[in-house]
């Protein structure tokens, strides 16, 4: 790519002035600065040609100068200089790649044809200097020191103990070596007999050949001073000192993200650093690359800012230079810094999910298995464990759960979604009791859906299970009472905890609604019902007999005094309905044989006490006769004929007392 640069020649016309030029600056302060600093330097140097190098920036213009001074020695008038000065626009800075080939540009002008001068010059920017002025082999001690201070914008001012030339070409050498928007601020002086100045304040490089206090010699340095540069300023010059352009090309890559500050530049060549060095231990990898995070999103807090450097220093390729992927993705889901970075420009969520659905799982668990053992987790963290279910197959999960049943527990509680899969029915005793408690939690128990399923693996285990929990399937699946009695009606043998019991006692509606289809019914299902609902109600009057007579048939089993006492006031709900009847015919011989045995204790008697006959004063003690009369009157109003009470109950004797009641 080629870039214009303009060109001006100075030289003695009248007076040292503008000669020929392919621009004129619109700035009349560009402009004489250009003419005062093409002026002599009065620098001399008795080894060599009395040329310089002049670089500095234009205050008003936006042009940075490149201008080499020759001596006049064809003048007649003492300390005349001919200056040839280029022009580089400071946004074609960033184009150029080795400042060294403008060494070979500047023209010394001839037999007074200065018409070269008034065109701009088409430079190829990504020429670079094919040979070397140091052989590949720049010896200046103090480079380190010169390199930091120019970056931290400090003047320095050395003594000429060299060639010329070999200042000119130190100072373009080290132009390479800064990002333009820095490199457009510096200033530099190849050659001088005092101290020179830009705007009134002093260039930041200069060499001079007179002596001054602040003079400084590149070979004799402060051991001290040395000493205290950091190291990755050291690594930089390394570089400068071999001529080597790899650390130029990173700047020209990422002066934008750079830009001018120069803390910037040194957190760059901290990267730098921190990427080339040599690591022996996989700890020290480990740590290099949680520092390369930090030193990013320190250098560039906000997300938006930094993009290219985040993103080619995070890249995989770069990453996976010191730790395995799955682990990168982990410092990344638990730096503090994370507010720094885009998921975008590092691609992480495609980095993840290649994680995620490779083949080798044991990648994916590693990183799941390092999230679920940090004390905390970024967004990007917890996102990661929120999408598990995503990821995480049930033959994963049952890995997972037969391996390492902690990490099973982490995951179902960041991402209770996965209990959804259901494969954790089939786990053991104590790893159900665990997911139990997971489930109580408010997040997963706004997210789950299996409740039959829990409801029915409680049920069939007989795991102990807390009320808050058996309140959360009876609130999540309506139904949940239907399933209950199914399976206390699939075997006698079937019990149910007490939570689960009397939240069931809480559904007479639907125990009612249930029974209706029902024919055979266990004692269990029998005694729920009687705890259910009360025996003589609206509710039950106005759902009719029918659906109690599977309820009656109990009376073949095995069955506690208390579940007659309520077959008994169960029939009072239809004074003439045959199957109500049969529920009194059921009920009333067990409960007379009770009385007659002393065994129908207070409690049973007071509840169907309303429901038999009154007696005299002096034979109210008399509870058989008061359940005779009871049942022969109830009979008697039903319009059935004495016949019906011949064989009422299994003892002949207690039958002829009902007749004789009958008949008085």
């Amino acid at each position: 790519m080629k870039i214009q640069i303009h060109q001006m020649l100075h030289g003695y016309n009248q007076g040292h002035n503008l000669i020929q030029s392919s621009i004129v600056l619109p700035s009349s302060e560009d402009m004489d600065c250009m003419a005062t600093l093409s002026d002599w330097s009065e620098y001399v140097n008795p080894q060599d040609e009395a040329d310089y190098i002049t670089i500095y920036p234009l205050k008003n213009s936006e042009y940075y100068v490149i201008s080499k001074t020759w001596y006049a020695n064809e003048m007649k008038r003492p300390g005349c200089v001919w200056t040839h000065s280029l022009l580089i626009s400071f946004h074609q800075l960033s184009q150029i790649a080795d400042y060294r080939v403008f060494i070979d540009m500047f023209v010394r002008p001839q037999n007074g044809n200065y018409e070269f001068y008034a065109t701009p010059l088409q430079v190829e920017s990504t020429l670079e200097y094919e040979s070397s002025l140091f052989n590949n082999k720049l010896i200046i001690p103090s480079l380190p020191i010169i390199y930091n201070e120019l970056i931290n914008r400090h003047p320095q001012v050395f003594r000429i103990e060299h060639k010329s030339l070999f200042y000119q070409y130190f100072c373009l050498l080290l132009m390479n070596y800064f990002p333009y928007q820095i490199l457009c601020q510096l200033s530099f002086c190849s050659g001088s007999s005092g101290l020179r100045t830009l705007y009134s304040k002093p260039f930041f490089l200069q060499f001079i050949n007179t002596q001054h206090d602040i003079v400084k010699s590149i070979i004799v340095y402060d051991e001290s001073e040395l000493n205290a540069i950091p190291s990755w300023i050291k690594l930089a010059t390394q570089d400068i000192v071999l001529e080597e352009l790899q650390l130029s090309r990173l700047l020209h890559t990422f002066a934008d993200d750079i830009g001018s500050d120069s803390q910037h530049l040194n957190g760059f060549l901290i990267l730098v650093e921190l990427i080339n060095k040599n690591y022996e231990a996989y700890e020290e990898k480990r740590k290099a690359i949680q520092l390369i995070i930090a030193e990013l999103a320190t250098l560039f807090p906000h997300r938006e800012d930094g993009k290219l450097l985040k993103e080619r220093f995070l890249q995989k390729r770069m990453t996976d230079k010191f730790v395995p992927e799955y682990e990168f993705l982990y410092y990344m889901c638990v730096s503090e810094f994370i507010d720094a970075f885009s998921v975008h420009y590092i691609n992480f969520w495609q980095r993840f999910d290649e994680i995620a659905h490779s083949d080798n799982r044991q990648l994916y668990y590693q990183l799941l298995q390092k999230l679920c053992q940090a004390s905390h987790l970024n967004d990007w963290g917890e996102s990661i464990l929120a999408k598990s279910n995503e990821y995480l197959t049930i033959s994963d999960l049952n890995v997972i759960a037969d391996n390492d049943w902690s990490l099973f527990q982490s995951l179902a509680s960041a991402c209770p979604e996965l209990l959804n899969q259901g494969s954790w029915i089939t786990y053991s005793y104590n790893q159900i009791e665990d997911i139990l408690r997971i489930i109580l939690t408010s997040h997963a128990s706004s997210v789950f859906i299996k409740w039959k399923e829990l409801l029915f693996k409680i049920l069939n285990t007989q795991i102990r299970v807390y009320a808050d929990l058996s309140n959360l399937i009876f609130q999540k699946d309506k139904n949940a009472v239907y399933y209950v009695l199914d399976y206390l009606n699939n075997s006698a043998k079937h019990v149910v905890p007490k939570s689960i019991e009397k939240l069931c006692q809480q559904e007479s509606s639907k125990i009612l609604t249930w029974m209706e289809t029902m024919n055979v019914l266990t004692p269990n299902v029998g005694l729920l019902i009687m705890k259910s609902i009360l025996p003589i109600s609206v509710q039950v009057q106005s759902k009719g007999s029918g659906r109690w007579i599977a309820f009656s048939k109990l009376s073949i089993k095995s069955m506690p005094i208390e579940y007659y006492a309520y077959l008994y006031l169960l029939s009072f709900n239809w004074p003439f309905d045959n199957h109500a009847i049969e529920f009194m015919r059921i009920a009333f011989y067990p409960l007379h044989k009770a009385a007659s045995e002393g065994r129908l204790d207070y409690d049973i008697w007071k509840y169907i006490s309303p429901y038999t006959e009154e007696l005299p004063i002096w034979l109210d003690w008399d509870r058989c006769k008061k359940l005779r009369k009871a049942i022969v009157k109830r009979i008697k109003n039903s319009y059935l004929d004495v016949d019906f009470i011949k064989d009422f109950t299994p003892d002949k004797e207690l039958n002829k007392e009902l007749i004789k009641i009958w008949k008085k």
